[in-house]
């Protein structure tokens, strides 16, 4: 495949992806309108979908790097919420800033990753049934820590900044890394 039909094929496949959301949105902007609404165009409803499809984007690139590396983890999603409650209620009993909640949640979720290939190694169950099983657990998990009582930080200005724009669109550039795990222990 030359390099002019690689980009016709990128434009195409970026187009198609991106049709059915623009349609919606102009779906949602003549529904908004004949109601007498105007906010929908506005700055602030612009940089929430934005912000929105930033987090939405981030999350897919996680999935996406999991797929590459020759994973089909349905824990991720477990992972993530498990990781940023420890994480978060260590921070603020520790009295620290969104910096620290950042690198609490990646350290966490690094962890509760590797209990989840660890226990995938070393049971030997079909890894769909092993992360769901994990899933389960780590869900249950946010039910028993911190007294069932989860995390709220929205009002925490000092602990959510890097769910706010600028910072929001960090994890958005391409990841320097191209393979986590080598190839042959992907099997």
């Amino acid at each position: 495949m030359n390099m002019k039909s690689k980009i016709v094929n990128v434009l195409k496949r970026t187009g198609l992806t991106l049709a059915f959301p623009a349609f919606i949105f102009v779906v949602m902007l003549i529904i908004t309108l004949a109601n007498g609404i105007d906010y929908y165009v506005s700055g602030i409803m612009v940089r929430q979908v934005a912000t929105d499809a930033a987090l939405t984007t981030i999350i897919a690139f996680a999935i996406y790097l999991q797929f590459k590396n020759g994973r089909f983890d349905f824990s991720g999603g477990a992972t993530m919420i498990l990781s940023a409650i420890i994480a978060g209620n260590i921070t603020l009993q520790a009295g620290g800033n969104s910096v620290m909640f950042m690198l609490l949640s990646v350290a966490f979720g690094v962890v509760l990753s590797i209990i989840t290939a660890s226990v995938y190694i070393v049971s030997k169950v079909p890894v769909i049934i092993c992360t769901i099983g994990m899933t389960l657990l780590y869900e249950s998990l946010t039910y028993v820590l911190f007294d069932a009582e989860g995390l709220s930080i929205i009002s925490r200005t000092e602990m959510v900044l890097f769910g706010r724009v600028p910072y929001i669109f960090i994890g958005l550039r391409k990841p320097p890394v191209k393979r986590v795990v080598p190839k042959r222990l992907c099997r």
